[in-house]
């Protein structure tokens, strides 16, 4: 409920819907940040709705991956290689720390919110 509604299914489908909503709402507070650093990387030429695009897939994706790796999932099973082939846009030590900080920040606060309900059980 802390990240807005999922559909039913199992743990995996749960965990990925929660990751694409907790980017969703946490995303616009990290992307500023960003795209004051992209200068000298292969985002510098996208116009700014190309790199929200970019940037929110690659963070859903990533937060997915570590909530279902946290969670004791096989997240490679969930996942293909280009699903995170725009990494390589974020080619400056500055843009892949704005990818990096922004899917550390959001899949600590989701893994706290699961600890939190898994204690409450």
């Amino acid at each position: 409920d802390r990240f807005g509604g999922t559909e039913g299914g199992d743990l995996a489908t749960f965990l990925i819907q929660t990751a694409e909503n907790a980017v969703e709402d946490n995303l616009p507070d990290y992307l500023s940040q960003l795209k004051d650093c992209t200068k000298d990387s292969f985002l510098e030429e996208l116009d700014d709705y190309s790199i929200e695009v970019i940037y929110r897939r690659l963070a859903a994706n990533s937060v997915a991956y570590m909530l279902l790796s946290r969670c004791g999932l096989d997240a490679d099973g969930y996942f293909e290689r280009e699903d995170f082939a725009e990494i390589t846009n974020f080619n400056t030590p500055q843009t892949l720390n704005a990818v990096g900080i922004a899917t550390s920040d959001i899949s600590e606060m989701a893994l706290r919110e699961i600890s939190a309900a898994v204690r409450n059980v």
